[in-house]
């Protein structure tokens, strides 16, 4: 006889005072869905290495705890020996779905995201009340982009910070960007590269993850190397590494 907990959420903008607003609360939902994994050649992919992590839609870093519709509920998902995966009692709102780092797999990204039947890998997609179905399917051909990052004496940069930043349409989804740090012979490796197009940044040192800042990237345009990649593509660059700046951006996404 316990009432369903329900939730509604609303970004806002405030500059004064709000009022009307109105807020509709609804029942959290449950998403059961199936990946299929393309792997090159003879191999045989474990779909049991993988797991998937759910993100709001909407710009937030993570899903709000506080808000949480029932006990039981993670951001991250095991996908099983079938392929099939769940989230329970999620919270309701615009989601969207990667691979999790907690996946021992760095060459695979998703390669498209069907919500009952559309796709839905640009928008995201809703959860409320109910089920959502979806339908995954990832590619262990991610494009690989590797190098050096080098300081202005052409010296290797060891510890760099090395982003491949998407293109525009991208820049709010932190699951299309890569990250790596330099070796001692500043050498670095992306894996995993979704087809587009790209600009790679390397940074002697940053604050946090500024680099998701509209703002923070702003400042560095010109200093990147642009880069085009194609399933599977393998490219080099070298990078001037960025010197470490005194006053950073805040971190924001």
């Amino acid at each position: 006889n316990v009432a369903v907990p329900m939730m509604a959420r609303q970004a806002l903008q405030v500059s004064a005072n709000v009022e009307g607003l109105r807020l509709a609360p609804q029942t959290g939902g449950s998403i059961h869905g199936r990946l299929r994994m393309e792997a090159s050649g003879n191999a045989r992919p474990d779909p049991t290495q993988m797991f998937l992590l759910l993100r709001p839609a909407d710009g937030e870093d993570e899903v709000p705890g506080a808000f949480t519709v029932g006990e039981g509920f993670s951001e991250v998902a095991h996908v099983n020996a079938d392929g099939s995966f769940e989230w329970k009692n999620v919270p309701a709102g615009r989601y969207s779905v990667q691979i999790s780092e907690a996946s021992a797999m760095p060459d695979w990204f998703l390669k498209s995201v069907t919500a009952g039947g559309r796709e839905a890998a640009d928008s995201g997609f809703s959860v409320g009340g109910g089920t959502t179905a979806l339908d995954l399917v990832s590619s262990g051909n991610g494009a690989v982009a590797e190098g050096v990052a080098i300081n202005q004496k052409d010296e290797p940069v060891a510890d760099a910070v090395v982003v491949a930043v998407p293109e525009a349409r991208w820049r709010s989804r932190p699951e299309r960007y890569r990250t790596a740090v330099s070796d001692q012979g500043g050498r670095f490796t992306l894996r995993g590269l979704p087809p587009g197009d790209y600009t790679l940044f390397a940074w002697e040192s940053v604050d946090g993850e500024a680099y998701y800042n509209p703002e923070f990237l702003k400042s560095y345009e010109g200093q990147g190397r642009a880069l085009h990649l194609n399933e599977g593509d393998h490219a080099s660059a070298r990078l001037k590494a960025i010197p470490a700046a005194e006053d950073q951006p805040s971190e924001s996404r």
